[in-house]
This record gives C-alpha cells, structure tokens and sequence, in this order.
C-alpha cells in the first residue's frame, strides 16, 4: 500500500524571518545601556548603592533581597547535608541497554543556588537580550524539527512495554506481549515445519524441542509416511501461565489447540537472560480426558526442581518416579502416580516394552527412561500443589542373543542409523516431554500424569 508523503513546510520561511527580526532586536538590547541617574556605584555583595542617601528605590530592594537571602544560606547551611527521614526512596526501573541515571532524592541546598548578586538595571537588559536571542534560536529550530515531525517513526506501544520492567510481584510478561511472542514462536516453528529445515526454528525453538524437531525433518526427508511433530498454535490460547519470579532464566506456558491440534497442547518456553528471546522449548499434548490443573492468570510462583515445600514430592522426585513408573509395571511408584483411563500412556508405553521382548526372539532388549534434571520446570498451582514439566531420555538397547542373529530396526530409525540391520546391536533413543501434577504436603491422592509425548531423536548401531 502505498500514499504521498506530505513534506511541505510552509511554516518555514516566515518563522525563519521572524527569528531574525527577533535576533537583531535582542542585539540592539544589548548594545544599548540606559542612563544611570542615581550615581549607582557597586556595593559589596554585587549590587549597586546609590548617593549618600540611601540611593534609589530599586536598589534598596535589591540590597534588602540580597540580604534575606543571605541570612536563609546561614541558617540552611547546618542542615543541607542531612537527608530527611522517612522521605521516599526513588529506584530508577525500565532502563535501556545504555542504562540511566539514577534520580538524586536527598535535600538541597536551594539557598546557595540563589546566592548570586542581584543584577544592574544593564546587566538585566543584556541578559534579556540573550535570552531573547536563544529563544528566537530555539524557534527557528523548531521548525525545522517540526517539518520532519511527520518522518520520523514512534516505537511502537510493544516495544515501549517490553522495556519496562514490571513491579515486584507482578506477572513478568503482560497478556499482550505473551501473545505476541506466541506468534511469533509459531510463525517461527510453521516456516521451519513447511521448509524441513531446523535453522528457522533457532531464534524462537531451543532445548529439547529443537533436537525433536530437527530429528523429525531429517527423518521425514527420507520417509515421507513418517509422521510430523504436532503444530505450534498461538490460537486458540487456552490459557497461560506466567511466574512472578524475577531472576532468569524465567519460563512461562501456554495451553493452545489451533489448527492440526487433536487435543491442547502445553507449550513451554523459557527466556535465558534479559537479552535473549523467550524460546519454546517442550511441546506437550495433554492426554484425553485430562483436566488441566488450576493455575493463577495473574502470575504464579516457581520452584527449585529439587525443592517439595508443601508439596508431596519436589518437581524432580516427580518425574524420576514417572520414569520408574514407565520402566517396569512393578514400580514402587505404581499407586503414587495414575493416569487417565482414557489416556494410558503409561500402560501404552508398558505394553509396547512387553510386546519387544516377547516377539524379539532373537535379541536381548532394555528399556531405560532417566529424567534429564536441567530441563524440569516446576509451576506453583492454585490449591497449593505444583504442575512439574521435563524431558525424559528414553533409551531402547537390543543385542542379538547368538552369533548370526540380526536385529531389523524400522525406516524411520534406519533413516538415522545408516542401516536397517544389525548382527553387533543397536541403540534407539526417543525424547519423552511429559508434565506431572503433585498434591499439595499432607494429600493422600496420587500424583497425576497430565500430558505426555514422545519423539525419535536417535539410532545407532553398535
């Protein structure tokens, strides 16, 4: 779309004119003096005194002023160094890159400011020509400036929020900048979806969802049937969650399901440093028929993987025991965490195990899940428990029970392993994100498990 730029200035010239007439007038007010008709003669603190009588009027005054002001700098003095208690303190937030000066709140010393000798009658008429002279200089420059007024562009509301840091206990992003960063976040995960390519996922995809992806696109350039990762939504925004915790790196959630989201899909992201860009980095479809659990809109609190207060079991602890759950059906932690009937990906994951080994007959087959500990976030929920959220390695290891035996690995691991048989062993590694609710400290219900997915990130032989 395009417009005409209206850059006319028809202002310009005549205030040009105007501000040289008001120059040479000011000149002449300094050139001119006025005739002293009182004898004036300088006094000691600067001023002027008249004959022996006492001399005019205005100078009278301006002895009685100098005066006054005077006796107030003696009796100021004393105090002008001693800050005033209980004034307000002011603290300087929202700085940019280049920083800013802090605002100076102690008392000052107003009398030593006004001090200076009262002017002659001359000496204020020079000094009105000068200024009279910076204010014609000042006008002609303004209209300069407001010829290109209309060029010059404003930040834009965003960007002029994003800089300012919020207050203490406040959500750290507004609802508006969330939703922009969610766009751009999934504008960011489409074009590398549609291109395969993982280096336009980088500036807004890390961590985990990164290499899932990446994976994904290497996978599916050579079998085409193999299926995507699910798609990042910025709408329908479901809800979010946002901490009220200052120090970084911070995180945040979103739930969303938009277009080619079967169920929502919690979407974790988390920002490294003030300088960085809030990355997505865990997508995690929440199980069907799963009740996603109260959270506070307006900012919540976030803890320590390895801290459980008030809690059953820390955001850690939650999570190892999903992993031991997902391991063997005879975990210690099988009456500590259920799932959804609707939704069993732990008897899923169980069976599948089972199935392997049964129908292996020539190999010798482990499965192992082991929490990652840098990638749990834990999030503070309404009634007084924690939502936990983290990556899972799932490791799946065959060996051939005798030589000659083979093992035969699928098209979408022999994509990544070079290969489709092996007589030495294989390795497959799968990323699991998976999101777990912990009662609050004296519950006697289990933990819950919200969401969960996986994804192949890796095949080998050995």
């Amino acid at each position: 779309m395009t417009y005409p730029n209206d850059t006319s200035t028809p202002w310009a010239i005549p205030l040009m004119v105007l501000g040289g007439l008001l120059i040479l007038a000011g000149i002449a007010l300094m050139v001119l003096k006025p005739k002293s008709k009182s004898g004036a003669r300088p006094g000691a603190d600067g001023g002027s005194t008249g004959d022996s009588d006492g001399g005019s009027s205005f100078a009278r005054r301006a002895q009685a002023k100098a005066a006054a002001r005077s006796e107030a700098r003696k009796s100021a003095a004393p105090t002008s160094a001693v800050p005033v208690a209980g004034s307000p303190e002011v603290e300087v937030k929202g700085a940019d890159a280049k920083g800013s000066t802090p605002t100076n709140t102690a008392p000052t010393n107003t009398a030593e400011k006004s001090s200076a000798a009262p002017l002659t009658a001359a000496q204020r008429l020079r000094r009105s020509g000068a200024v009279v002279a910076v204010l014609t200089a000042t006008a002609v420059a303004g209209s300069g400036v407001a010829a290109q007024a209309s060029q010059t562009p404003a930040p834009s509301p965003g960007e002029a929020s994003a800089s300012a840091e919020p207050a203490p206990g406040s959500p750290v992003l507004l609802d508006t900048q969330f939703r922009r960063i969610l766009e751009q976040v999934a504008s960011a995960s489409d074009a590398g979806d549609a291109a395969k390519d993982a280096n336009k996922l980088k500036p807004r995809v890390a961590g985990p969802e990164l290499e899932v992806r990446s994976q994904n696109y290497k996978i599916r350039s050579r079998v085409g049937s193999y299926e995507p990762r699910m798609p990042v939504r910025a709408t329908k925004l479901l809800t979010t969650v946002v901490t009220e915790d200052r120090a970084w790196p911070r995180k945040v959630m979103a739930v969303t399901q938009g277009e080619g989201n079967v169920v929502p899909q919690l979407l974790t992201l988390t920002q490294a440093s003030p300088r960085e860009n809030y990355k997505l980095v865990l997508t995690t479809p929440l199980q069907p028929g799963t009740t996603f659990p109260g959270i506070e809109r307006d900012g919540t609190g976030t803890l320590a993987p390895t801290d459980k207060t008030g809690l059953l079991y820390s955001g850690q602890e939650a999570l190892t025991g999903l992993g031991d759950r997902l391991n063997s059906a005879g975990s210690t932690f099988k009456d500590k965490l259920a799932e959804g009937k609707s939704s069993p990906y732990i008897a899923d994951t169980l069976a599948y195990q089972a199935d392997v080994v049964k129908s292996g007959v020539n190999g010798k087959f482990a499965f192992s899940h082991k929490l990652v500990p840098e990638s749990v976030v834990v999030f503070r929920t309404a009634d007084g428990g924690a939502l936990a959220l983290g990556r899972l390695d799932f490791s799946f290891d065959g060996t051939p029970k005798a030589s000659g035996d083979k093992l035969t690995i699928g098209d979408d691991a022999a994509a990544l392993a070079g290969g489709k048989e092996t007589s030495t062993g294989m390795v497959l590694k799968f990323a699991e994100s998976a999101a777990v609710y912990i009662p609050p400290a004296g519950s006697s219900d289990p933990m819950k498990l919200v969401a969960a997915t996986r994804g192949l990130v890796g095949a080998s032989f050995k």
